[in-house]
């Protein structure tokens, strides 16, 4: 039985009803969007400073500054282990 409807549904559908279906009515407009023209033809854009230091695209990161303290002590050690050898 639900084969028999199928196929007479399938069969009243024709490919002008499909097309009803699929593509927008005549009366109806196509909405589209209005050209913009340039404003300038002598405008310029601004140049592209990525990757310069200004803006970079990797951020070096610094080592933090050694105080009086720790720099005395990496000297120390410097100096140990070449007295050592």
């Amino acid at each position: 039985m639900r084969i028999a409807l199928f196929l007479v549904l399938a069969l009243l559908a024709t490919p002008a009803d499909a097309q009803k279906l699929l593509a927008p009515s005549s009366d109806q407009p196509i909405p589209t969007k209005p050209l913009q023209q340039p404003q300038s033809a002598q405008q310029q854009t601004a140049p592209d400073e990525r990757g310069t230091e200004q803006a970079p695209l990797v951020i070096r990161t610094l080592p933090p500054q050694k105080t009086q303290a720790e720099a005395a002590e990496v000297q120390a050690e410097k100096t140990d282990k070449s007295s050592a050898n």
